[in-house]
Order: C-alpha cells, then structure tokens, then sequence
C-alpha cells in the first residue's frame, strides 16, 4: 500500500523531513533547485509542516553534532537558507523555535496537530511542486 492508498483509508502519515530536507541539503551542495524538486514532484502534499529551529549557536552545543559529514555550522548555515528560501512559498508552515523547553515545543506541536486533526476532512490530496 503506497502513501496515498493509506491516507486515502484513514491512516494518518507523519513523515520527518520528508521531500523538503532532500531539495535543501542537495541545493545547499550547489544543486539546482528545480531539478531536485523533480525527484519527489507530484508527492501529497503535507497538510502541515512543522520547521523546527534554533540558532546555529545553540545547534552546535547540542549532543550528536559534528557526528555526521554535513553537521558543520558553515553548511547548516546553507542549508537554513534553503530551507527559509523553499519554505516561504509553501502551504501551512508552522514555524517552531526549538531553543524554547522540549515540553513547550511538544505542547506547541500537539496544539496544532490537534486543530488540524479537528477540521480534517476527506478532501483530495494536493500535490507537490505542480505549478
């Protein structure tokens, strides 16, 4: 069953990153934009999107950092850019400032999903990218 086939039967889909984190890491390498988007154009289109940030600084402190090849603030900082860059043009964003506790993220993420899980109703799915 692909990812429509189960929205389409009521199961409810929580991606991380999903099409978004590909396009901004690969354009934070130099890629053109239009090209990556191409890979996952016609994808549904995400009832919501949670951007989760915080400042490089705070980032850089935080456990695990640096474990990965792109995890260095001088890409981070390209891939941000990206991100704010691909995100401004997009459907219910909902901006989260993580340097806030973990239970105030948490509330303020459920919050959303909880208002959004209200007014769900069975509609045809958007697409991706399809202007």
């Amino acid at each position: 069953m692909d990812i429509v086939e189960k929205i389409n039967s009521g199961i409810t889909i929580i991606s991380d990153r999903y099409a978004y984190s590909g396009v901004c890491y690969s354009t934070a390498k130099g890629l053109n934009v239009e090209w990556c988007k191409n890979c996952d154009k016609g994808l549904p289109q995400p009832d919501i999107i949670f951007y989760l940030y915080a400042s490089e600084e705070v980032t850089s402190k935080r456990g695990g950092f640096g474990e990965e090849i792109y995890e260095n603030n001088s890409f981070q900082k390209k891939v941000r850019f990206e991100f704010e860059g691909l995100l401004r043009n997009e459907k219910n964003v909902v901006r989260i400032d993580t340097e806030k506790s973990l239970d105030e993220v948490h509330q303020e993420i459920k919050d959303h999903l909880d208002v959004l899980m209200q007014k769900r109703l069975k509609c045809e799915l958007d697409k991706l990218w399809m202007e």
